[in-house]
C-alpha cells in the first residue's frame, strides 16, 4: 500500500503532527509520500524566477505522487486549501482510490469533504488501529455539518 499524505505543516504545531503520522506510518512500515519530507519546500524569500521553477516542481511532484498512490491519509486540522484541493483531486481520480481524513480537532465539517471521504479517524491511535488492519474503525462522518 502507498500512502500519500497530505496536511498543513506550514506552523510548528502542524509540522508536529505531520512528522507524528509520518513517524506512525514508518513504524508500521507503511510506504508514504509526505510533501513536508520529500518534495523542496517553497521560499517566500526566493527570486521570483526560483519561485515560478520551485512552485512547478512542487506541484507536478505532488500530482505524481498521488497518482501513484492507493490511498489518501488527509490531515483537516485548520481546513488548509492545498490538502483540500488534493483530496478533490484524489476523489476525482478513481472510486478504488481511498481517502481517510484524520482530525486533532473537533469540529463540524463541510458536506463536501464529508461525503467525499471514505471514512474519518480521530487522535493518533486510531491511525495505528486502521493501518494495522482494523479498517472499519475509519468511519463515515458522523458530527456536525457546516
Amino acid at each position: 500500500m502507498k500512502v500519500y499524505l497530505a496536511g498543513p505543516f506550514f506552523t510548528q504545531g502542524q509540522g508536529l503532527v505531520i512528522r507524528r503520522l509520518e513517524a506512525i506510518l514508518a513504524d508500521l512500515k507503511i510506504e508514504c509520500f509526505s510533501p513536508s519530507r520529500d518534495q523542496p519546500q517553497f521560499r517566500h524569500d526566493a527570486a521570483p524566477e526560483e519561485k515560478c521553477r520551485l512552485s512547478r516542481e512542487i506541484y507536478a511532484g505532488n500530482l505524481q505522487a498521488i497518482r501513484n498512490g492507493d490511498l489518501m491519509l488527509a490531515c483537516i486540522d485548520d481546513f488548509d486549501p492545498g490538502t483540500i484541493w488534493e483530496m478533490g483531486y484524489a476523489r476525482g481520480l478513481s472510486a478504488a482510490y481511498r481517502i481517510i481524513a484524520f482530525t486533532t480537532q473537533h469540529h463540524g465539517l463541510n458536506l463536501m469533504l464529508a461525503e467525499s471521504c471514505d471514512g474519518f479517524l480521530s487522535g493518533y491511535g486510531q491511525i495505528e488501529q486502521y493501518f494495522r488492519g482494523n479498517l472499519g474503525i475509519a468511519q463515515a462522518w458522523r458530527g456536525a455539518l457546516v
